[in-house]
C-alpha cells in the first residue's frame, strides 16, 4: 500500500515522540502540518502499522477508552506514570505532556506554542 503524504507526515510525527514521552492528537496534527486535524490523526493511526501509537493521547491527557488497557501497559513499560481518575474511572497521565518541536520545520515551531486551546494551537506573541 502506497502511503499518502498525510499518512507519511503523521508517521514521521509519531516516530518523533521520544520513548517515555507523549503528545496529544492535536499536537501530532500540528507536527504533521495540519493544525486542528486531531480526528484525522486518529484515523491515520488506525491505518498505520509499526509505529508507537500508544504515545498519542487525548488533549485532556486521558487514554482512548477502546485501547486504554494496552496503551497503559505500553506507556508504563516506557516509564510513563499513569493514574486512574476517580471521576469516571478514566486513566490519565500523572504529569503534563511534553512540549515538542513541530517536526523539523522551524517555521511551524516559530508560529505555534506547545499549549493548545480546544485542540487548536495558539500563535506565539511576537517578541518585543
Amino acid at each position: 500500500m502506497k502511503k499518502s503524504p498525510w499518512l507519511v507526515a503523521v508517521e514521521r510525527a509519531v516516530r518523533a515522540i521520544p520513548k517515555g514521552q507523549t503528545a496529544s492528537y492535536a499536537r501530532v496534527a500540528l507536527m504533521a502540518g495540519k493544525p486542528g486535524a486531531a480526528r484525522a490523526v486518529v484515523q491515520a493511526l488506525h491505518r498505520l502499522e509499526g509505529i508507537p501509537w500508544w504515545r498519542v493521547l487525548k488533549s485532556d491527557r486521558t487514554l482512548a477508552p477502546a485501547v486504554a488497557v494496552e496503551q497503559s501497559r505500553r506507556l508504563t513499560r516506557e516509564g510513563v506514570k499513569l493514574v486512574r481518575s476517580v471521576k469516571g474511572g478514566r486513566i490519565r497521565l500523572a504529569q503534563r505532556m511534553v512540549s515538542m518541536a513541530c517536526g523539523s520545520s522551524s517555521r511551524i515551531s516559530a508560529l505555534t506554542s506547545s499549549r493548545s486551546t480546544r485542540g487548536r494551537a495558539r500563535p506565539l506573541q511576537a517578541a518585543p
